[in-house]
């Protein structure tokens, strides 16, 4: 009995760490998604590329065209605000629909 009472003692041990890890995916502070309207060609998503480019925390930007979206990846440990990525896509002549991080 002593023998199952600490196999199961330690199977449970192994087993408590997964069971109570979050269900939910631990949100990525260094990547933002930008929905933009009006962006329609390379020309366009190059503007708002370069323009992004320029901040300092900017480590990477991509653009989907298809699903109008901005992807950021942040330098480590830096910030951009929601007001900075309205300002930016605003002045490249689009509209921020949402910003998801």
């Amino acid at each position: 009995m002593k023998k199952w009472m600490m196999a199961f003692l330690m199977y449970m041990c192994l087993l408590t760490p997964a069971m109570s890890a979050p269900t939910e995916k631990i949100q990525d502070l260094n990547h933002i998604v930008v929905k933009v309207n009006g962006m329609v060609c390379d020309v366009c998503a190059q503007s708002v590329k370069k323009l992004m480019m320029k901040e300092e925390s900017v480590a990477g930007v991509d653009i989907n065209l298809d699903n109008g979206e901005v992807d950021i990846n942040l330098k480590q440990g830096q910030t951009l605000t929601d007001e900075q990525i309205n300002k930016i896509i605003d002045f490249s002549g689009y509209e921020v629909v949402s910003i998801t991080r």
